[in-house]
């Protein structure tokens, strides 16, 4: 209770009442040097920019590759003989994503519409091409006289 007395008595005899009291907020200058740089007192990190961008552009080699061997394999999968080359049938020819077709009616045999590519056996006649018969012995499409 003292201490309070005291400083609001030390206060009073200054002129400063404590209600009107303001704290000037402590701000270092800038300091200008002899080439009139503004050197500021803030501490930065150093940053080494250039081992930043080696790092930067060893990731961008890196996936710059890696895209280029996924476009390699894409190429690779849908080309003619690829493992993702995908056929369907059209007029009972059967087509083939990488650009191939055959007329299934040529063998005799009808376009399997599941696979895309022409049956190569019957069991029923919707197997054979429609001027064909299939003979259910040897399930084999033989064309119809």
């Amino acid at each position: 209770m003292k201490k309070i007395f005291i400083a609001g008595f030390v206060a009073i005899i200054a002129g400063v009442s404590f209600a009107n009291a303001q704290i000037a907020p402590q701000i270092n200058a800038p300091r200008v040097n002899n080439n009139n740089a503004v050197k500021s007192n803030m501490v930065v990190a150093p940053t080494d920019y250039e081992a930043e961008y080696r790092k930067l552009k060893a990731r961008y080699d890196a996936l710059t590759q890696e895209n280029a061997n996924l476009k390699n394999q894409i190429t690779q999968y849908t080309s003619l003989g690829g493992s993702l080359v995908h056929a369907y049938c059209t007029d009972n020819i059967s087509h083939t994503t990488a650009g191939a077709q055959q007329d299934c009616t040529d063998a005799g045999y009808s376009c399997q519409p599941i696979t895309g590519l022409c049956n190569t056996r019957c069991n029923t006649q919707d197997d054979c091409a429609p001027s064909h018969l299939c003979d259910d012995e040897k399930h084999v499409c033989v064309l119809n006289h």
